[in-house]
């Protein structure tokens, strides 16, 4: 009968001490964008190989490592890891780091806090216009005592856009439905990326600079 209690109290330990494992790391995967890559304007990853991603910690040990999804990748296009989710901690930081034919490339990021948080802070309002006048008045933009807002790049747009429609109540607010929203990021001199959002189904395009006609929203 004793035998029986303490492996039972030893299974409560354990799944204990697993739950708080748990709550300190989350699954993730990570995007990034590619820019200010001097002399490079594209990354030709036709055979999955040529371009490998690794995250590190503060200690310099590699969390994950590996192959960058194939495909040719223009400048401040999304680079995506190729495999399942993995685990990061909660309000950390960590170096990304990009090696690549022309070299390593390092940046660091920090991971939200455990409540879910996004680090990024969306503007009130929106706004319209060409790319040239949502980037000008992001970048002049001073509200809720910040002055270093700017437009978003595109994995960014995507991604809150995203968690708007698959987290309840929404983590976002302000976007609209059937809108199209400029990013930052730039297929060439004349294009740039634009976010999609219709009821729900979120999707990537692309159009001249100089329309009129299209969204934006701020982000610092």
């Amino acid at each position: 009968m004793f035998m029986k209690k303490e492996l039972v109290l030893i299974l409560v330990l354990a799944m204990f001490c697993f739950s708080l494992v748990s709550a300190s790391e989350f699954l993730t995967k990570v995007d990034f964008e590619i820019s200010g890559f001097s002399g490079i304007s594209s990354l030709d990853n036709s055979n999955g190989t040529d371009v490998v991603i690794s995250i590190i910690n503060s200690s310099g040990d590699v969390v994950v490592s590996r192959n960058a999804v194939a495909g040719v990748y223009l400048e401040n296009m999304t680079l995506t890891m190729s495999g399942a989710k993995f685990n990061l901690s909660y309000s950390t930081q960590y170096t990304y780091n990009l090696s690549t034919i022309y070299g390593d490339f390092l940046y660091n990021f920090t991971t939200p806090d455990e409540s879910g948080t996004s680090v990024l802070e969306w503007s009130a309002d929106s706004g319209s216009g060409d790319w040239d006048t949502a980037g000008t008045y992001c970048d002049d933009l001073t509200e809720g005592g910040y002055e270093d807002w700017r437009l978003p790049t595109m994995s960014e747009l995507l991604s809150s856009l995203s968690d708007q429609f698959i987290i309840s109540p929404p983590t976002q607010t302000g976007f609209q439905d059937g809108t199209l929203y400029w990013s930052s990021s730039e297929h060439d001199s004349a294009i740039a990326w634009l976010a999609y959002n219709d009821f729900g189904i979120v999707s990537s395009s692309y159009d001249l600079k100089n329309y009129q006609g299209y969204s934006f929203r701020c982000v610092h």
